[in-house]
């Protein structure tokens, strides 16, 4: 793994508007097909299988940990800061970290070490801690568990989707109540606390949901497909969970390209700005169309990158 300067999109300048590379990178991952996670001054990524970077932003420094034996797949940040806690899965286990104590280890010469709270139980797409960092939704294969985030306990197992769960999340405004989406095109409302199923859609696209977001101000979901698609449902009690919103980003991207490339024309840059933005209707024959698959759906005030050079 390799650490470079900030670079910036805009060449030398530092316009604020500009999103402007802080620190790059380079994993010894082919590829990164596994869920990254982002939390206040904390990124978290795994730098070759079975090995975890925590690297804090504001000191610029790196955190390793190692406790699994297989490939990392999923990770996630604990809500709280004191302390900061994070989650990191595998086929063969799934462990919490206190970042504090880990530094404190590393400080004094000994290798930090995690606390196992699940053991073989499959493939790990996703995970997530509960709003009060208690218990953490592992979803595994078509099953969600709910284990505790100090011991090695099952708490519920939540079962119903007919493919694997992709993403889950709690909604932090109703007691025990958690959504997940899965490959199986539908999303699901849960009582986790009694493991029972509140609500389930129908078919909502043609290609698996991805990615899920809760946004508490206006209390809905969105989730994203794996053809560049979003849907946004209201979480309000009488809305019975309809359909408020749906984007097409592909359409979005055409529009765009198509205001900059006439924007450009209108000055005299029509033509360099055409091959920057070519939309489907301009693409050369025999291109590849892109899917847009959305992986990720997060709040931010600022943006963290990952990317696989190879494919750049």
């Amino acid at each position: 793994m390799e650490g470079a300067g900030a670079r910036c999109a805009c060449g030398g300048g530092r316009d604020p508007e500009v999103v402007c590379e802080k620190h790059l990178f380079k994993g010894r991952l082919p590829e990164p097909l596994f869920q990254l996670a982002c939390s206040h001054n904390h990124c978290a990524f795994p730098v070759s299988r079975n090995e975890l970077c925590v690297w804090n932003t504001a000191t610029a420094q790196p955190l390793y940990l190692s406790g699994h034996h297989d490939s990392i797949s999923a990770l996630s940040f604990g809500n709280k800061i004191n302390p900061l806690l994070v989650c990191s899965a595998s086929h063969e286990r799934v462990i919490v970290w206190n970042l504090d104590e880990c530094t404190q280890k590393v400080q004094e010469g000994f290798t930090p070490r995690g606390i196992v709270i699940g053991t073989l139980l499959g493939m790990v797409l996703h995970i997530r801690f509960s709003p009060d960092d208690q218990q953490v939704a592992v979803c595994a294969g078509n099953q969600i568990y709910m284990l505790s985030a100090k011991n090695e306990v099952i708490l519920a197992e939540l079962d119903g989707h007919l493919a694997p769960v992709t993403a889950a999340e709690f909604c932090t405004w109703e007691k025990s109540m958690l959504i997940s989406v899965s490959e199986d095109r539908t999303f699901k409302v849960w009582d986790y606390s009694t493991s029972q199923l509140i609500y389930q859609s129908g078919i909502i696209a043609a290609f698996p949901l991805l990615s899920l977001l809760i946004d508490e101000e206006s209390k809905q979901i969105i989730t994203g497909c794996a053809e560049g698609q979003l849907w946004i449902f209201s979480l309000i009690s009488d809305h019975n969970y309809r359909c408020v919103a749906h984007i097409n980003l592909k359409k979005e991207q055409e529009k765009f390209c198509n205001k900059v490339w006439k924007s450009g024309k209108e000055i005299g840059e029509g033509q360099s700005n055409s091959k920057l933005c070519k939309t489907d209707s301009t693409k050369p024959e025999g291109s590849v169309e892109t899917s847009l698959p959305i992986l990720l759906i997060e709040h931010c005030d600022y943006f963290v990158c990952f990317h696989n050079e190879e494919n750049m």
